[in-house]
């Protein structure tokens, strides 16, 4: 399926955090999550992020869209906070 945002959506596909060992958090563990994610698809509005962009995004203010088994999030540019190496 192409999935093609419209204005100032971004597609963001979330990233697992990891520990430095290589182990991954699972999400039931009792502490804030650290959104970050890296940007799939951008609408022709965006223009801070581009496609392949690594993220931290807000915790509220995106849709969940499952595609093949992934879990993508929706979302405007402006609930992205920063970009990261």
């Amino acid at each position: 399926m192409n999935i093609y945002p419209l204005q100032d959506t971004v597609l963001i596909e979330p990233l697992k955090e990891e520990l430095s060992s290589g182990l991954i958090i699972p999400e039931a563990v009792d502490r804030e999550p650290i959104n970050k994610g890296v940007v799939r698809k951008i609408g022709k509005d965006v223009t801070i992020v581009s496609e392949g962009d690594k993220v931290i995004y807000k915790p509220y203010g995106f849709n969940e869209l499952k595609i093949e088994e992934i879990t993508f999030l929706f979302g405007r540019e402006e609930d992205i906070i920063a970009t990261y190496d």
